[in-house]
């Protein structure tokens, strides 16, 4: 373990991207989307991220200390950033997950920048910056300025369990590209819950049918049908990136040097669009599987790609867990035709179970309105109210940690 740690650590001194000294570690080679892993070298990745996670957990059970690297040697960082992080970082993370998370993204990006957190002049807090642009000051080696983020997609973090935390999906974004492949369907669960994420980060949602040439035309009208039923005010596009004149009709997002980004499950083509796109293999694609049409995960991390006609697009990995993160208006705006219902109910709080004169009931009974749709709008709600309470009770718990007294041997 020595001797790997040594190597890890002289292997990210200057890298930019996860993926150079991963590569290393297994042998291989990579381009800018990422590893392509096969069968032979997936235990090898599982072991190095162990091997990660190991490292980054003993690394944040020891004394901590912050140095800044000059010509006269390392000179220990003094005040309150220092003192934040060896002790409360915020209220959502305690000194050692927040060193953990340091030491996971120092290991697998090549960095971790810290934000200060102000309340007003003072010093609230600090936090780890998640896909966002910055500017480096190279000759006091800091964050300089973190660019303001206009959007974001943002979901609950599948890989912390039960933890109410965020992830940055991708941020400073303008369109969102939601993409499902027309031979597998669309699923309007999901995409009901890709629409309240799109919504929330205040950019607009585009619904792409990709690898359109699989199928016949009236499957994709079929296709488009179920789309228009959960999202009626969102653009539909059919298409194939093996045809380049269906892709003439993506022009009008990739002007103007804007940002999109492509969300969608593994498998539905979104690398393989953005080379179409580009009009070059920049990213790594990988076939499906003919049972049930899943991808092989290619893309291991959000890439950001320029387009040669202006813009930029940002390729992610296949997400299979879209849990909710604190919602805005996404919901109204997803649900915006059982919302309008609603409106026309007897009673303001209506549940739209039994209560009398329920629009919503009524468009139920009379099949303008799935009960699908009502009862996907109710889970999704009692998903949202569950994590706003278990924010406020970790708050709570902080809150409480704050005021411990030490323990007295």
């Amino acid at each position: 373990m020595p001797n790997l740690f040594q190597r890890v650590v002289r292997s990210i001194s200057g890298v930019q991207s996860p993926r150079p000294w991963l590569i290393n570690l297994l042998g291989g080679t990579a381009t800018s989307a990422g590893e392509t892993v096969s069968n032979i070298n997936a235990p090898k990745v599982a072991t190095v991220y162990a091997c990660v996670s190991l490292i980054s957990n003993t690394i944040a059970s020891l004394p901590f200390r912050l140095y800044r690297e000059t010509d006269a040697g390392n000179i220990l960082l003094p005040g309150l950033i220092d003192d934040m992080v060896r002790k409360q970082p915020n209220k959502y993370y305690n000194s050692y997950d927040f060193r953990k998370a340091m030491m996971t993204n120092l290991l697998l990006r090549g960095n971790a920048y810290i934000l200060p957190m102000r309340d007003g002049a003072s010093l609230a807090g600090i936090e780890l910056i998640d896909n966002d642009y910055v500017t480096i000051d190279t000759n006091e080696e800091r964050v300089s300025e973190v660019l303001l983020r206009k959007s974001a997609i943002i979901r609950r973090a599948s890989f912390e369990g039960a933890r109410a935390t965020s992830h940055v999906v991708a941020a400073n974004i303008d369109t969102v590209f939601l993409l499902h492949a027309a031979p597998s369907g669309v699923n309007p669960r999901r995409l009901e819950r890709e629409l309240i994420l799109a919504f929330d980060s205040g950019a607009t949602p585009v619904v792409l049918l990709t690898k359109s040439d699989a199928v016949d035309a009236e499957t994709i009208a079929n296709l488009t049908e179920v789309v228009r039923e959960v999202a009626p005010d969102v653009d539909v596009h059919g298409l194939s990136s093996r045809q380049q004149e269906t892709l003439a009709v993506l022009h009008q997002y990739t002007s103007n040097n804007e940002t999109i980004v492509l969300l969608g499950a593994s498998g539905v083509g979104k690398s393989t669009l953005v080379n179409a796109l580009v009009g070059a293999r920049v990213q790594n694609v990988g076939e499906v599987r003919e049972g049930d049409q899943r991808g092989r995960h290619t893309t291991v991390a959000a890439d950001l790609v320029e387009i040669p006609s202006g813009g930029w697009l940002i390729d992610t990995p296949g997400l299979r867990a879209l849990s909710l993160w604190t919602s805005g208006h996404g919901i109204e705006k997803a649900f915006a035709d059982v919302f309008a219902l609603s409106e026309k109910c007897r009673f303001r709080d209506c549940k739209h179970e039994d209560e009398p004169e329920c629009a919503v009931q009524n468009a139920i009974s009379t099949n303008t309105l799935s009960p699908l749709r009502l009862s996907s709008m109710k889970r999704l709600i009692a998903e949202e109210v569950a994590l706003e309470e278990e924010q406020r009770e970790r708050e709570k718990a902080s809150d409480r940690r704050g005021f411990r007294k030490p323990k007295t041997s």
